[in-house]
């Protein structure tokens, strides 16, 4: 809308010279990404989302919120219950409501549990507490994978058991975190504000950048692992079937 490209012509001219493409408007004032602190950051992304970008079709992200080049643990723990809770299970993608439709995963292959395995161990190995993920989170990727090599199962319904039982357990240190609004998706539409929806996506191509850049950055590391276990991933449990041959 025109009051929007107002606003924000009014108060970018007052940007250092050359950062003008990194600011953003907020109630008339001019925001610049190295000025922000997590409370400013709270503020713009919150109101920008429910007061004014809702209702544009492709409403731009905050930049002063998400410059470029950062990875949000938000996102990341997005993409990973995402993860838990569909794509290691099914092997289509419906929305939640017609769930009862969706196939799942065949996990009596034998490629599908190896990697399986071999997905948690990078998991388990790259994303760091608490630089990239929560420490619930990691304690409840440690506790799937334990149980899943001492539980005796052979489908995705058991294994989707299994994630749920870690997930709901007594101990109140190993859960996933409840989805968060994507910082970094640039696609967000009106109705996914407030809904669960699959913008995991973007969190997904983060977490698995993120385990590349982990696994090069430790001396100890091995790079060559987690682009073996993310093209297994994407082989044998990623559902959208053009993504999957675009990648392999």
């Amino acid at each position: 809308p025109e009051s929007v490209k107002n606003i924000c012509k009014k108060s970018c001219n007052n940007c250092p010279s050359g950062r003008k493409d990194l600011c953003v408007e907020m109630n008339g004032m001019c925001k610049h990404p190295n000025n922000c602190d997590m409370n400013n950051y709270m503020e713009i992304y919150n109101k920008t989302l429910t007061n004014k970008y809702c209702g544009i079709s492709e409403p731009r992200r905050p930049a002063c919120c998400a410059p470029s080049g950062q990875v949000f643990i938000n996102d990341i723990e997005n993409a990973l219950a995402f993860t838990f809770e569909n794509t290691l299970i099914y092997s289509t993608w419906n929305t939640p409501h017609k769930a009862d439709k969706r196939e799942y995963v065949d996990y009596t292959m034998a490629p599908a549990k190896d990697h399986l395995f071999g997905f948690l161990g990078i998991l388990k190995k790259y994303l760091k507490a608490p630089l990239h993920i929560h420490n619930h989170t990691q304690r409840f990727i440690h506790a799937v994978e334990n149980n899943a090599r001492v539980e005796n199962w052979a489908t995705a319904t058991q294994l989707q058991q299994i994630f749920n039982k870690t997930q709901h357990s007594s101990a109140a240190t190993v859960y996933l975190s409840d989805w968060q609004p994507s910082v970094s998706c640039h696609n967000i539409k009106e109705s996914h504000c407030y809904t669960k929806p699959w913008v995991a996506s973007c969190g997904l191509w983060n977490m698995f950048h993120t385990m590349t850049v982990s696994a090069a950055a430790d001396h100890g590391g091995k790079p060559r692992e987690v682009i073996d276990a993310i093209k297994g991933f994407m082989s044998n449990f990623f559902f959208c079937g053009d993504c999957r041959y675009h990648f392999l």
